[in-house]
């Protein structure tokens, strides 16, 4: 999930995120627990690159229902406290689902997760998520997710 800031528009978030089409479980921690898979069976190691990326697009609604969650108790948007927690589940869930494999959506997964890390742990998580090394590798793991025939949108 791309966290961007806004550039001063009228009326404008502190950040945007995409609304998922259902309603999306509590945690990140939850994406793996519901269909029953752990981060070795979504990974590669036990698992194919499909069942990689549809654990990361999992995780991705389960970030954007939280950030939209957040967003429903008025205000600008997810506080930065918000922001970190769900980046560090997010990314949690991607280390886990990416396992040891070595595809290239495994290894794009892994970047992303560092990347998501980072994101969380710096002051302004919002405006880090804006960094376009960051967009780079999500863009990366959606065009390897694409090639094993799953549509991400981060």
């Amino acid at each position: 999930m791309a966290l961007t800031a806004c550039g001063g528009g009228e009326g404008g978030t502190a950040a945007s995120w995409e609304t998922p089409s259902a309603a999306a479980p509590a945690t990140a921690a939850s994406a793996g627990k519901q269909t029953g898979t752990t981060g070795k069976q979504a990974g590669t190691t036990a698992g194919s690159d499909k069942e990689l990326c549809e654990a990361v697009h999992r995780a991705d609604t389960v970030l954007t229902g939280q950030m939209v969650q957040a967003m429903q108790g008025g205000g600008e948007g997810p506080s930065t406290a918000d922001i970190k927690q769900g980046l560090t589940e997010f990314a949690e869930s991607l280390r886990t689902a990416a396992g040891d494999g070595d595809s290239p959506a495994a290894k794009a997964t892994r970047k992303v997760a560092a990347g998501a890390t980072e994101v969380a742990q710096s002051a302004d998580p919002a405006t880090a998520g804006a960094d376009p090394a960051y967009e780079k590798s999500n863009t990366a793991l959606e065009k390897a997710c694409q090639a094993a025939g799953v549509k991400v949108k981060l």
